[in-house]
C-alpha cells in the first residue's frame, strides 16, 4: 500500500490535471485498482465492471474464472431485469488452485486473472465489456499450451435456449408480440381510450447472443447447478491446446421483427469483430480513458498511511463512478436496487423489484453526473422522462381533465406507474399525490443544458408540463372546494399532496413548492432565445401565484416547516420534505440568504432523521450544502467506505454485528446482514448519494457562481476536477490546508469563483 501511494503522489504532484498528461506516464488511477490473490466462492465475491450498456461481475474461484453478463435493457415478458448469461472459463492443467491473482484496471475497466499451473506455466486472462458495441471479450495468453473451456450456464429462470451455431453457441429468449404486460396495465389503468400511446416495450424483446472463438468448438450440452439453482450448460472448448486464444460473446438486445432478424444481426456482430479485437480494445480503453479525464476526486494523493480512512473514501468515489460508467448507451436507467450488478445466489431477484424505476431512490443515481461531467449517463436518467411526457399529457388529460405531465414514483419501462389504479393515480396512499421526484427529473434536464449545453427542445414538454399539471390540475382542485381557482392572495393552493412517502393529505408541501419554485426560476435564468417566448411568458405567470415556503417558530428560531398545515421538519421515516429546500432544490445554503434558518432546520431534523448515513438517506448532501465542515466529513467516511465506518448513525436498520457480504469495496451490501440498507446487493443509491455529498463538499453554484471548497476539510489533501454550470470546469488542489493551483476552463469563468473560508482567511485562491 505504501508504494503505491508513493507512486501515486509522483504522479499527481503540483501539475496533475493541469498539463497534458504523456502517453507512457502510468494512468491516475492505478493506485485505486483492486487487488485479489485469494479465490472467491460466489458473485458476491465478484469484481464489477462493463462498458457501453453491458455489466460483468468477475469472480476467480480454484477452479476457473466465472462472470455474469447483465444489461440495464435485459427485460423478461413479466418486465423483470435478469442476466444474459453467466459464463464459466476453465483452464487445463488448472493455474488457479495455488497461485491466483485478480486486479481489476480501473483505466480501461478490465478484469485480469493470472495464476500458475503445478509445473509453473502462467496464464493470464483479460476479461471486458467493450464500451462501443455490445461485445464482451476473454483474452488468454499461457507460457506453454492449454486447454481451454468457456461454458455457457443458463438459469432455469432465464427462460433462455442455446444450440450450436457458426462454430459457437447462440442463446436467446423472445417475448412474445403484443406484450401480455402492456395489456395488463393498460386494463389496470384503464387507459383503452389512449392505448395507441402506451409504447410496447416488450413485445417481440430478443434477449441472448452468440458465444465463439477461433479455434473453438461447442461441445455437448448437459444441465448443472451454481449455488443450490439448476441451470442448462453448454461448452466451448477449444480443438488443440493453444499459448494465446480470444473468445468473445456478441449481444443484441433489440425488438427485431422475427428470431431470424435477429439471428442476422448477431452473425453480423460476431463477423465483424472477429479480426478487429486489438483496435477494439484500444478504442474502448481509450473512452475510458477520456472518461477518466472528465473529473475527479483524489483524496490524500501523498498518503503513506497503511490504513487512511479518508483515501479509501476517494478510492471508492472512483470504485463507484465506474459502476455508474457502465451504463452510458442504455435505453433504461440503473436500477437503485442493485442495478444490473446483483450478485447473490438468485441475480435476479431484488428487493423492491415491484418498484420499478422508484424515482425518489432513482435521483440518487443521476444527480452526481452533472459536476462529474458524465452528460451520457445522465442523458439516459433524463431521457427516459422525456419519452414519457406524451403518455403522461394524454393520461392527465383523460383521467383528471386537466393539462401538463406527472410522473408516478414507481414508474415502468412504458412510463406508467407500476401501481396502476383506474381513477388515475398511484394505487398506494403514501404515493398517490406524490410528484416530487419526476420535478427533480424535469430540473435535471436544465441542469444538463446549463452544464453540458444539452439540447433543451426535447425537454420541453416535460419542463412546461411539469408546471402545468401543478396549475390546471390544484386550480380545478380548489375551484371544487371553495369556489375559486386561487386563495384570496392569488397564489395556488396545492392540496391533496404528500410531502414524500410519509406525509399524506397536506397543503403546499415544501418538497413540491420547492421543486416547482426551481424549476420555474432555472426557466426564467435561461438566456434569451434558448426557450419560445410563449414558454417564458408562462413560467412569469406561474411563478407569480406560487406561495411562499412555510416557517415557523422552534425554540425562538425560525425553521423551515414540511408543509404549510404541517409544522414538522422531517418524518419519522427520515425523509426531510423541509430540506428539499436545501438538496435537491438549492434554495437555501451556502452563499445564500436564509442560511442560519436552513441550519436551524437540520439541526431539528436530525433527531427525528436518526442521522441516517446509508441507502438513500441524505443527511450527507445536506451537512455539505450548508457549510457544516466536520459534520461532512463523518458523513463522507461513513457513506464511502460503508460498513467500516459507521461513526455518524444512530439506529436504522443497520445491525453492526455482521459484516458486509460483499468482498468489492463498492458493491454496497444492502441485501443482508450487516448491509448498508435495505436496497438491495449493490445498493446503487447509497453510492451515488455518497458521490453527491463528497462533490458538494468540494464545489456548490448559485446561478453564475461557483462557490469553492464550502465544507472542506482542511486536513485533507485533494487534486480534484469537477464540472460547472456554462461547459466549465474547476480543477485544483489543496495542500496542507491551501489551496495551491486553481485551473478554470474557459478562463472568463475564473471570475466567477469564489473561494470559502477558511482557505480564502488564508490569503490563497483569490
Amino acid at each position: 500500500m505504501q508504494m503505491k501511494r508513493s507512486l501515486f503522489a509522483s504522479i499527481l504532484g503540483l501539475s496533475l490535471g493541469l498539463a497534458a498528461r504523456g502517453a507512457d506516464t502510468t494512468h491516475w488511477t492505478r493506485p485505486y485498482n483492486i487487488v485479489w490473490t485469494e479465490p472467491g466462492t460466489n458473485g458476491l465475491s465478484s469484481m464489477p465492471a462493463g462498458g457501453g450498456n453491458i455489466g460483468l461481475n468477475v469472480w476467480a474461484q480454484k477452479d476457473g474464472v466465472l462472470f455474469y453478463i447483465s444489461s440495464p435493457d435485459n427485460f423478461n415478458e413479466n418486465e423483470i431485469l435478469t442476466k444474459l448469461a453467466r459464463i464459466r472459463v476453465t483452464v487445463s492443467p488448472n493455474p488457479f488452485a495455488d497461485s491466483l491473482r485478480q486486479e481489476l484496471e480501473l483505466e480501461s475497466n478490465t478484469v485480469r486473472v493470472s495464476g500458475r499451473t503445478a509445473d509453473g506455466t502462467a496464464v493470464s486472462l483479460l476479461i471486458r465489456a467493450d464500451a462501443h458495441q455490445p461485445v464482451v471479450h476473454v483474452e488468454g495468453t499461457a507460457a506453454q499450451p492449454v486447454s481451454v473451456t468457456a461454458t455457457l450456464e443458463l438459469d432455469d429462470n432465464w427462460k433462455m435456449t442455446a444450440r450450436p451455431f457458426d462454430n459457437g453457441v447462440l442463446w436467446s429468449r423472445r417475448v412474445p408480440e403484443p406484450s401480455g404486460y402492456r395489456a395488463r396495465m393498460i386494463a389496470a389503468w384503464g387507459l383503452e381510450a389512449i392505448a395507441g400511446k402506451v409504447p410496447d416495450t416488450l413485445g417481440n424483446l430478443t434477449c441472448g447472443g452468440l458465444l465463439l472463438g477461433a479455434g473453438f468448438a461447442p461441445g455437448a450440452s448437459g444441465t448443472g447447478t451454481n449455488e443450490g439453482r439448476r441451470c442448462s450448460t453448454a461448452p466451448l472448448t477449444n480443438v488443440a491446446p493453444v499459448t494465446a486464444f480470444a473468445l468473445r460473446a456478441a449481444l443484441r438486445i433489440a425488438q427485431d421483427a422475427t428470431p431470424d432478424a435477429w439471428t442476422n444481426e448477431v452473425r453480423q456482430l460476431a463477423a465483424r469483430t472477429a479480426s478487429t479485437q486489438a483496435a477494439d480494445r484500444e478504442t474502448s480503453a481509450a473512452w475510458w480513458r477520456a472518461f477518466w479525464d472528465r473529473s475527479r476526486i483524489v483524496i490524500n494523493p501523498d498518503s503513506t498511511k497503511t490504513n487512511d480512512p479518508a483515501w479509501e473514501a476517494g478510492r471508492n468515489y472512483q470504485l463507484f463512478r465506474a459502476m455508474l460508467g457502465a451504463n452510458s448507451t442504455g435505453r433504461y436507467p440503473t436500477f437503485f436496487n442493485g442495478g444490473f450488478f446483483l450478485c447473490h445466489a438468485d441475480p435476479d431477484s431484488r428487493g423492491w423489484a415491484s418498484c420499478r424505476f422508484m424515482a425518489q431512490n432513482q435521483r440518487h443515481l443521476y444527480w452526481p453526473l452533472l459536476k462529474s461531467g458524465d452528460a451520457d449517463m445522465l442523458r439516459v436518467g433524463t431521457d427516459f422522462y422525456v419519452r414519457a411526457a406524451e403518455l403522461q399529457s394524454a393520461r392527465v388529460k383523460l383521467k383528471f381533465g386537466a393539462d401538463g405531465v406527472i410522473y408516478d414514483e414507481m414508474l415502468n419501462t412504458m412510463g406508467l406507474g407500476n401501481a396502476p389504479n383506474k381513477d388515475g393515480f398511484d394505487n398506494f396512499v403514501h404515493l398517490r399525490y406524490h410528484f416530487t421526484s419526476g420535478l427533480e427529473f424535469v430540473l435535471m434536464m436544465i441542469e444538463a443544458h446549463r452544464y453540458f449545453g444539452t439540447d433543451l427542445k426535447p425537454c420541453l414538454p416535460a419542463i412546461e408540463g411539469a408546471a402545468r399539471f401543478f396549475d390546471t390540475f390544484y386550480r380545478k382542485e380548489n375551484k371544487t372546494r371553495t369556489g375559486s381557482e386561487l386563495n384570496e392572495k392569488g397564489q395556488l393552493v396545492i392540496t391533496p399532496v404528500n410531502t414524500l412517502e410519509s406525509g399524506t393529505n397536506n397543503i403546499n408541501g415544501t418538497d413540491s413548492l420547492s421543486g416547482l419554485i426551481a424549476i420555474s426560476e432555472a426557466v426564467l435564468a435561461l438566456p434569451e432565445g434558448t426557450i419560445p417566448a410563449e414558454m417564458r411568458a408562462y413560467f412569469q405567470g406561474f411563478r407569480k401565484i406560487l406561495p411562499p415556503i412555510a416557517t415557523y417558530k422552534a425554540n425562538n428560531r425560525t425553521v423551515i416547516a414540511t408543509a404549510s398545515n404541517a409544522l414538522l421538519v422531517a418524518l419519522d421515516s427520515g425523509e426531510l420534505p423541509a430540506l428539499y429546500t436545501v438538496y435537491p432544490f438549492s434554495l437555501y445554503g451556502v452563499g445564500k440568504p436564509n442560511l442560519e434558518m436552513a441550519r436551524d432546520t437540520w439541526a431539528a431534523a436530525w433527531t427525528r432523521s436518526g442521522g441516517n448515513a446509508f441507502c438513500w438517506w441524505y443527511g450527507n448532501v445536506i451537512v455539505a450544502r450548508l457549510g457544516l465542515t466536520e459534520e461532512a466529513r463523518r458523513y463522507a467516511l461513513t457513506k464511502l467506505r460503508f460498513p467500516l465506518d459507521y461513526a455518524c448513525v444512530k439506529g436504522g436498520w443497520y445491525r453492526g454485528d455482521k459484516p458486509a457480504r460483499t468482498r468489492f469495496p463498492t458493491l454496497y451490501d444492502g441485501g443482508g446482514g450487516g448491509g448498508s440498507g435495505p436496497c438491495e446487493t449493490p445498493d446503487m443509491d447509497h453510492g451515488g448519494n455518497a458521490m453527491v455529498g463528497l462533490q458538494d463538499m468540494l464545489l456548490q453554484t448559485d446561478g453564475k457562481r461557483i462557490l469553492l471548497l464550502p465544507a472542506w476539510p482542511p486536513d485533507w489533501d485533494v487534486d480534484f476536477k469537477l464540472h460547472a454550470p456554462e461547459q466549465t470546469t474547476v480543477e485544483g488542489q489543496v495542500r496542507g490546508g491551501k489551496l495551491v493551483n486553481l485551473l478554470v476552463t474557459p478562463a472568463l469563468r475564473r471570475a466567477d469563483v469564489e473561494v470559502l473560508a477558511p482557505y480564502r482567511e488564508q490569503g490563497v485562491g483569490q
